[in-house]
């Protein structure tokens, strides 16, 4: 309506100054509106522009924060609702559930003054023997931890730690689960040298709930360290499978009732 009167008022305006140029120009010239309609006319077009765009005003106004809908008005999608991954807990005889709890390695430290909780789980993968003789491998840790301050839990970490006799010069980790090929790690990892003639190579990353339910339901889980000199295999043993699957029972588990 604005755009209307405004274009209206334009014309008028135009018209106006055509005949006020032609009557100077030519004496026989004669408007067909008086200049005294007309200006009335540019009077009135101007007090309906003025109408109206304090009508547009008060409509915004009275809407608060809403934006007005039209052409190029962002749409707000709606968040899909979270849901956490389907875990298939394995079962196991009692038996084995004494045996299994018995090494279970999990610590946990707590900072009163930061309000924080570090909760720390090693496992010992199985290296498969013509790479541990080849490369005089004493073990692998793959760890997993999770850390919370004021009762919020953060997302959870992965590191792993190779222990040799020499240095393998790891670039790169790759996770087989099941049938699915996952790259951990890329770039140079973490050197020190032990006492003992010992020498380790580590390296950390975020994971979430979701890798670690891949984990927990695979049925073959192997961790493959690649390296300068060669690469390395690492597979989950029974052992380390209760390990993943009571950690993350116990303590990422609870914290995604939080995310629903």
């Amino acid at each position: 309506m604005i755009v209307l009167f405004t274009l209206t008022t334009v014309g008028l305006i135009g018209y106006w100054l055509y005949g006020m140029v032609r009557k100077a120009i030519s004496k026989d010239y004669k408007p067909k509106l008086k200049g005294s309609v007309t200006c009335i006319l540019i009077a009135v077009s101007f007090v309906l522009i003025f109408v109206a765009a304090g009508r547009e005003v008060s409509r915004v106004a009275s809407k608060g924060d809403e934006p007005a809908r039209g052409v190029g008005t962002p749409v707000k999608v709606e968040k899909p609702a979270y849901k956490a991954p389907e875990v298939k807990y394995r079962v196991y005889t009692q038996e084995q559930e004494n045996r299994y709890k018995n090494n279970y390695k999990a610590t946990k430290s707590e900072d009163k003054l930061e309000k924080s909780i570090f909760i720390s789980l090693d496992n010992t993968l199985s290296v498969d023997k013509k790479d541990k003789d080849l490369y005089d491998v004493q073990n692998i840790h793959f760890t997993v931890s999770s850390s919370s301050k004021d009762s919020k839990v953060s997302a959870p970490l992965l590191s792993i730690r190779y222990y040799a006799k020499d240095w393998l010069f790891i670039d790169s980790a790759t996770l087989y689960v099941d049938d699915t090929k996952r790259t951990l790690f890329i770039g140079r990892d973490n050197r020190d040298v032990i006492s003992g003639g010992l020498i380790s190579e580590a390296f950390y990353f975020k994971t979430d709930e979701f890798e670690l339910a891949d984990i927990i339901n695979a049925k073959k889980v192997v961790l493959r360290l690649s390296g300068k000199k060669g690469y390395v295999d690492a597979t989950f043993t029974e052992q380390n499978f209760y390990n993943f699957q009571r950690f993350y029972k116990e303590n990422i588990e609870p914290s995604l009732k939080d995310k629903k």
